[in-house]
């Protein structure tokens, strides 16, 4: 009987903690793709050379955070272990991508 409970707890808990975890990843995306629509919209009231430049580095920081944090979750959900837990760099984004089953890809 204990082990029974045990066994449940632990079920239990580790649904309701991957429910957390998905609802803190779906917050940190909405923040980051609300603040990319806002940089977008704030970018269209420069001239084009300018514009272009801000592109750019929308791409290499907004952008990029968006692209870790999806490539953070695939690695968790496909069991690749990352170094601190998240997706910093491209190595590791080539890394988490080969790690996926191809179903996935």
């Amino acid at each position: 009987r204990e082990a029974y409970k045990a066994a449940a707890a632990s079920l239990f808990s580790s649904g309701a903690e991957r429910r957390n975890k998905r609802e803190a990843l779906q917050a940190k995306f909405l923040v980051l793709y609300h603040q990319l629509c806002a940089f977008r919209k704030g970018v269209e009231l420069f001239e084009d050379k300018d514009r272009e430049l801000f592109d750019k580095y929308l791409l290499k920081t907004v952008c990029s955070e968006i692209t870790n944090l999806i490539f953070s979750d695939r690695a968790e959900w496909a069991g690749h272990k990352v170094e601190g837990g998240v997706v910093s760099s491209a190595e590791e984004r080539t890394a988490v991508l080969g790690a996926l089953p191809s179903s996935a890809k």
